[in-house]
């Protein structure tokens, strides 16, 4: 499939807002999507949706919260599984979520370099990879993540890191591998991406 063009992603973590902006514009970053569902920071007020924007636009960047469509919390309750967590196969069918998807893709018409912005430093632990990142490159958009050295991290390269993470004894032989059952690498692959959105998922307390 033809590639549109490539999306950065990236968790402001405890970093200051300088470290951000470095990091952003390191790869000339010009346009921030905040995708949070909750835009706010318990300790890093400088994070909050209204403080952000004020900065990334004084800097030079502009900002866009998107955290309505691409927030792991969600209104609309048949996203949520029947274990009560939200559950990003259901998500990606969502109305709010695909017209967003839309925004991006003309965003990134238009020339912007986007950056969609989370809050967790590790990618594996955020949307913006378990969610965004998959479906992104399933309809052709590169994603990099920026990584908490500054460098990129592909979606090739999560996909490692949720095999290490869930699947750590995975080359050891076993009796799956003597009677034909083991499991391959992409059904590994897909169970990590499962694992970690049960993991990151918002949970309903009751769901209904």
């Amino acid at each position: 499939m033809l590639k549109l063009s490539e999306i950065y992603t990236i968790g402001h973590s405890n970093y200051s807002f300088d470290k951000l902006v470095e990091m952003l514009k390191k790869y000339e970053v010009n346009c921030v999507i905040d995708i949070r569902a909750v835009p706010y920071s318990k300790y890093n007020d400088h994070f909050d949706k209204e403080i952000i924007k004020y900065s990334l636009n004084k800097a030079g960047l502009t900002y866009i919260y998107m955290g309505y469509e691409f927030g792991a919390k969600r209104d609309n309750r048949s996203t949520y599984n029947e274990m009560g967590y939200c559950d990003f196969n259901k998500l990606i069918f969502d109305d709010q979520f695909l017209k967003g998807i839309d925004r991006l893709k003309k965003g990134l018409q238009k020339g912007y370099k986007i950056a969609l912005l989370g809050a967790m430093k590790e990618p594996i632990r955020c949307p913006r990879s378990i969610l965004l990142g998959r479906y992104l490159e399933d309809i052709g958009i590169r994603v990099k993540h920026i990584v908490h050295s500054g460098e990129i991290k592909t979606q090739v390269e999560i996909e490692h890191m949720l095999l290490e993470k869930y699947f750590p004894d995975r080359n050891q032989i076993t009796i799956e591998d003597l009677i034909g059952t083991k499991r391959t690498e992409k059904e590994m692959i897909e169970e990590g991406y499962r694992i970690a959105n049960k993991e990151i998922g918002y949970r309903l307390e009751h769901k209904k």
